[in-house]
């Protein structure tokens, strides 16, 4: 049992917020954040704010009058703080309130905010076998970069990469070029150059993502399969696992030293945005 915070409320996690009559169960009628908390900081705030606001604009959501970055990230560490571990998963959710069927009868929009205590990896984690997943492609529009409630496709490609040993799949789009994984974000090195396919391609809009291409020197572009199996060395990103090195993707292997470097420098980079990490 852990508190959370539910339209400026602190409740406990197992307080029904939802029947099954609501716009998110029934629809899954809204988007969500996930964001890493080091000793009740979160990570990342003004991205994961920023990302937030570009959502709900584009999901014709309205915000509470008095929801800034700075009520935003109270909340986060009043969840944190009561839930009190050092190392937090935080996921906030927004969604469409009210009833209708799929013409709404309000756009206004509700918001809550669970953590979930993790065990931070402060070593580069390595994904021994790596698949593509065929079978569902993703759309290239303006829904895309989101990270909606509906996630049918990442849970089937995930579902594919466990019941084939795999430890992940890379996600095809709907031209058949490489955009992301089932949760993270795609960088491809080759000849000393970093790249990861663009907004455009299809992909989720990641904080991390954002973070990689302020501070590394990243260029985008599309990624095909036979770029992809030329590379010399494949990573992946998200905020809560970090950088996460591949070492084969079909039983195509790739050197995973230069992704080693990329991670001891992103984990200066998170000390110094978050404080010290242990």
């Amino acid at each position: 049992m852990a508190t959370a915070w539910h339209n400026g409320l602190l409740v406990d996690d197992t307080t029904a917020a939802f029947n099954l009559n609501h716009r998110i169960t029934r629809y899954g009628d809204g988007f969500f954040e996930t964001i890493l908390a080091v000793k009740f900081q979160p990570a990342w705030l003004v991205y994961h704010f920023e990302r937030l606001l570009a959502s709900a604009e584009i999901l014709e959501l309205i915000l509470p009058p008095d929801f800034s970055i700075a009520t935003f990230g109270a909340a986060i560490m009043q969840v944190c703080e009561r839930n009190s571990s050092a190392y937090q998963r935080i996921r906030v959710v927004v969604y469409r309130n009210g009833g209708g069927t799929y013409l709404p009868n309000s756009n206004y929009a509700g918001i809550f905010i669970t953590s979930q205590t993790i065990a931070f990896e402060p070593t580069c984690i390595q994904l021994n076998n790596v698949g593509i997943y065929e079978t569902i492609t993703k759309p290239m529009n303006i829904l895309s970069a989101l990270k909606t409630s509906n996630a049918l496709l990442y849970v089937l490609a995930a579902n594919f990469a466990k019941e084939n040993g795999l430890d992940d799949v890379l996600l095809l789009n709907s031209e058949g070029r490489i955009c992301e994984a089932t949760s993270s974000n795609l960088f491809v090195m080759k000849d000393g150059k970093i790249y990861t396919p663009s907004i455009a391609e299809g992909c989720v809009e990641g904080v991390l993502r954002k973070v990689f291409l302020t501070q590394f020197e990243v260029e985008e572009r599309a990624i095909t399969p036979s770029f992809l199996y030329a590379a010399d060395s494949v990573f992946l990103t998200n905020t809560i696992q970090g950088v996460r090195a591949i070492k084969s993707i079909n039983n195509i292997t790739y050197s995973i030293e230069p992704v080693l470097q990329i991670h001891e420098r992103y984990m200066a980079l998170l000390s110094a945005h978050v404080g010290k990490l242990f």
